[in-house]
């Protein structure tokens, strides 16, 4: 038996909130209604997704991205670029691309023949070729066609395609709300009383008056929670002392040389007091700096980005752009779901914008909302997925502070191997990986392929070849099994074999067959010719 919710109202015309209506409206059976308030502008800013995204925009009917992407000024990306973070000049690359089975034999290789961090990237994913030499290229031909034979290890939510977007967020939100402004029900006001008893919410009250009342309220209203702080007591529980960034200051970047700077990546670079983004959006680039402001001062943050971006560049493109700081409230609701409200996105729980969660955060969140409904899962199991996924996020972010071997400024030598700034779960998992790499034990939301991306790209080896005796069977084996793992056999010469074959085609791929990203969206998906 099915929880009767049929009245659902939508507090917030935020991204997060027309998600929630779009996705509502389509599964069907429920009457959806959206308060957003008159004084409601969207963030015109950059925002990076995850390829489970794919999944959120077939939820909702659409399945070609000629249909949305040019509506959304939206491009492509293959994954993230980590700049500077184990020291100046050191790079490495977290793919979307996801292969778990060649990693104990390229650190195999590097301990006997010590080869560089860059390569092995290059000989696991395809990707890594665009990745590493800062490429402006897609992943086709010509005509069109994927000009790398991409093997699909892992499957994003039944959508194993190696890419994402780059979205404008506040696009988006227009894009959306234009679809579904007229199939639901939406309300422009002014809330000022919300109304409840023990169960919960009973009805919000705008400025004149105006009674709006619901099944469920899905609090979708960002860093205020104004409705998820009314009926939940415990309040907003900080991600200190893990994280500590409060600030963010964004430019806008335009082009000069399209074609070589809309690049299908993120790219996050350290800073000083933190780390900046560069996201290639289809008419322009948006940069910004998440930093802590016990560190350095909003003035100085803004020079530093302005001067790096500068330098990327090698141009003074930036003189007199404008810039914006915006302040960031990390922490989280540890009950989202409480009693008759739901908080979604911002309202729900904020990390910072690296690796692009927050939307992935909101989707997941719809999805286990209707397995609720269908009484698949329990309000409880909604509320610890949502806080173990959320964890999961805090523990990959903090560990790239931590792991910094960066010794430059007092924020680098505050947080770098300070135990203090990452949770017992992280380090448990950096210390099995002395002996061996291996992701940490709960498998959460980032596949082991990140977290081996991640200890060599801050150079955390194992002793000798990392191959670990007590591993067992569990190692994977390539022989007589087409290059595919059976994981029956302790490791042989043969299983090296095959792996170095598949590793030295993916070294090799010449990436001179691709087009650039610019001419791939102006032919085939924006079609502008």
């Amino acid at each position: 038996m099915a929880i009767p919710i049929k009245k659902l109202l939508v507090f917030g015309g935020g991204t997060a909130g027309w998600m929630t209506a779009a996705y509502f409206y389509e599964q069907g059976g429920y009457d959806v209604m959206l308060i957003e308030s008159p004084k409601f502008k969207p963030f015109e800013l950059s925002a990076a997704t995850t390829p489970y995204i794919k999944r959120f925009l077939k939820d909702i009917g659409i399945t070609n991205e000629s249909e949305w992407m040019p509506a959304c000024k939206a491009t492509y990306k293959l994954g993230a670029l980590y700049d500077d973070w184990n020291g100046k000049g050191t790079r490495w690359w977290n793919g979307m691309e996801a292969d778990e089975f060649y990693h104990l034999y390229w650190n195999k290789q590097r301990s006997e023949e010590g080869l560089p961090v860059s390569d092995f990237f290059k000989s696991r994913i395809y990707s890594s070729h665009i990745a590493m030499e800062d490429s402006a290229k897609w992943i086709t031909d010509k005509e069109g066609k994927s000009a790398y034979p991409y093997q699909p290890v892992k499957s994003y939510g039944g959508h194993p395609e190696p890419w994402a977007y780059h979205i404008d967020t506040g696009a988006f939100n227009a894009f959306l709300k234009d679809r579904y402004k007229d199939k639901i029900n939406l309300v422009i006001t002014t809330i000022d009383e919300v109304n409840q008893d023990d169960s919960g919410i009973t009805a919000l009250i705008d400025d004149k008056g105006s009674k709006y009342s619901a099944d469920l309220y899905v609090d979708c209203s960002g860093f205020s929670s104004k409705l998820i702080e009314a009926v939940n007591p415990e309040g907003r529980v900080p991600m200190s002392p893990y994280l500590t960034h409060d600030k963010a200051v964004v430019i806008e970047v335009p082009y000069v040389d399209v074609d070589k700077e809309m690049k299908p990546r993120t790219l996050s670079k350290a800073l000083s007091a933190g780390w900046m983004w560069n996201i290639g959006l289809y008419d322009r680039m948006v940069n910004g700096y998440v930093y802590t402001s016990e560190y350095i001062s909003d003035e100085e943050a803004k020079q530093e980005l302005l001067d790096t971006t500068n330098r990327m560049f090698g141009d003074d493109r930036l003189n007199g752009v404008d810039t914006r700081v915006l302040n960031i409230r990390t922490g989280h609701h540890p009950r989202p779901w409480c009693k008759n409200v739901i908080a979604l996105g911002v309202s729900a729980g904020f990390i910072e914008p690296m690796e692009a969660t927050l939307l992935m955060l909101v989707q997941f969140s719809l999805i286990n909302i209707q397995e609720v409904f269908k009484e698949t899962i329990t309000i409880d199991d909604f509320n610890d997925k949502y806080e173990h996924t959320l964890m999961d996020t805090l523990d990959w972010v903090s560990t790239n502070y931590y792991m910094s071997s960066r010794q430059d400024s007092e924020f680098w030598r505050f947080k770098s191997r300070n135990e203090n700034q990452i949770r017992p779960r992280m380090q448990e998992w950096l210390k099995s990986c002395e002996k061996t790499i291996v992701p940490p034990k709960e498998d959460i939301l980032f596949f082991p392929s990140c977290w081996y991306a991640k200890l060599v790209g801050f150079e955390m080896f194992p002793e000798g070849d990392g191959f670990d005796d007590t591993e067992g069977d569990v190692l994977p084996t390539y022989s007589n099994s087409n290059f595919k793992p059976q994981n029956k056999f302790k490791y042989k010469e043969m299983d090296e074999l095959n792996a170095r074959t598949v590793m030295n085609q993916r070294r090799s791929f010449d990436t001179s067959v691709l087009i650039s990203q610019k001419e791939y969206l102006d032919r085939f998906i924006y079609k502008l010719c």
